[in-house]
Protein backbone atom coordinates (compact mmCIF):
# COMPACT_ATOMS: atom_id res chain seq x y z
CA UNK A 1 0.00 0.00 0.00
CA UNK A 2 1.29 3.42 -0.84
CA UNK A 3 0.15 6.87 0.14
CA UNK A 4 1.59 8.51 -2.95
CA UNK A 5 -0.73 9.83 -5.64
CA UNK A 6 0.18 11.55 -8.91
CA UNK A 7 3.87 11.19 -8.25
CA UNK A 8 3.47 12.21 -4.63
CA UNK A 9 1.72 15.52 -5.29
CA UNK A 10 -0.40 16.45 -2.30
CA UNK A 11 0.50 13.33 -0.33
CA UNK A 12 3.32 12.34 1.90
CA UNK A 13 4.23 8.87 3.07
CA UNK A 14 4.09 8.59 6.84
CA UNK A 15 6.56 6.21 8.46
CA UNK A 16 4.62 3.21 9.70
CA UNK A 17 1.48 4.06 7.69
CA UNK A 18 0.89 0.47 6.58
CA UNK A 19 1.38 -0.81 10.13
CA UNK A 20 -1.04 1.79 11.54
CA UNK A 21 -3.70 1.02 8.93
CA UNK A 22 -3.27 -2.71 9.50
CA UNK A 23 -3.71 -2.30 13.23
CA UNK A 24 -6.75 -0.08 12.73
CA UNK A 25 -8.36 -2.60 10.37
CA UNK A 26 -7.90 -5.33 12.98
CA UNK A 27 -10.06 -3.40 15.47
CA UNK A 28 -13.76 -3.96 16.04
CA UNK A 29 -16.20 -2.06 13.83
CA UNK A 30 -17.12 0.14 16.79
CA UNK A 31 -13.49 1.08 17.41
CA UNK A 32 -12.91 1.76 13.69
CA UNK A 33 -15.93 4.07 13.69
CA UNK A 34 -14.47 5.94 16.68
CA UNK A 35 -11.14 6.35 14.88
CA UNK A 36 -12.83 7.47 11.66
CA UNK A 37 -14.92 9.96 13.64
CA UNK A 38 -11.82 11.36 15.33
CA UNK A 39 -9.99 11.68 12.01
CA UNK A 40 -12.97 13.42 10.39
CA UNK A 41 -13.23 15.80 13.34
CA UNK A 42 -9.56 16.66 12.93
CA UNK A 43 -10.22 17.79 9.35
CA UNK A 44 -12.94 20.24 10.39
CA UNK A 45 -12.14 21.48 13.89
CA UNK A 46 -14.83 24.18 13.84
CA UNK A 47 -18.03 22.57 15.06
CA UNK A 48 -21.50 24.03 14.76
CA UNK A 49 -22.83 23.06 18.19
CA UNK A 50 -26.44 23.73 17.18
CA UNK A 51 -26.11 21.37 14.23
CA UNK A 52 -24.36 18.76 16.38
CA UNK A 53 -27.15 18.95 18.97
CA UNK A 54 -29.81 18.68 16.26
CA UNK A 55 -28.09 15.56 14.87
CA UNK A 56 -27.84 14.00 18.35
CA UNK A 57 -31.57 14.58 18.87
CA UNK A 58 -32.41 13.15 15.45
CA UNK A 59 -30.28 10.07 16.14
CA UNK A 60 -31.99 9.54 19.52
CA UNK A 61 -35.41 9.88 17.87
CA UNK A 62 -34.55 7.41 15.13
CA UNK A 63 -33.13 4.93 17.64
CA UNK A 64 -36.26 5.21 19.80
CA UNK A 65 -38.48 4.74 16.73
CA UNK A 66 -36.46 1.70 15.71
CA UNK A 67 -36.62 0.22 19.22
CA UNK A 68 -40.41 0.76 19.20
CA UNK A 69 -40.73 -1.02 15.85
CA UNK A 70 -41.75 2.13 14.02
CA UNK A 71 -40.52 2.92 10.56
CA UNK A 72 -39.00 0.64 7.98
CA UNK A 73 -35.42 -0.56 7.88
CA UNK A 74 -33.47 -2.10 5.04
CA UNK A 75 -30.34 -4.20 5.02
CA UNK A 76 -26.91 -2.82 4.15
CA UNK A 77 -26.92 -5.07 1.09
CA UNK A 78 -30.13 -3.42 -0.10
CA UNK A 79 -28.67 0.04 0.55
CA UNK A 80 -25.68 -0.83 -1.62
CA UNK A 81 -27.90 -2.11 -4.44
CA UNK A 82 -30.04 1.03 -4.33
CA UNK A 83 -26.98 3.30 -4.36
CA UNK A 84 -25.43 1.47 -7.30
CA UNK A 85 -28.70 1.73 -9.21
CA UNK A 86 -29.03 5.43 -8.37
CA UNK A 87 -25.63 6.33 -9.82
CA UNK A 88 -26.12 4.45 -13.09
Amino acid sequence: MSLTRDGGVGCRYVEGFERIVGQALALSAEDRVAIADSLMDSLNPQVDEDAEQAWREEIRKRMADSDAGLGQTISWDEVQVRLKNAIR
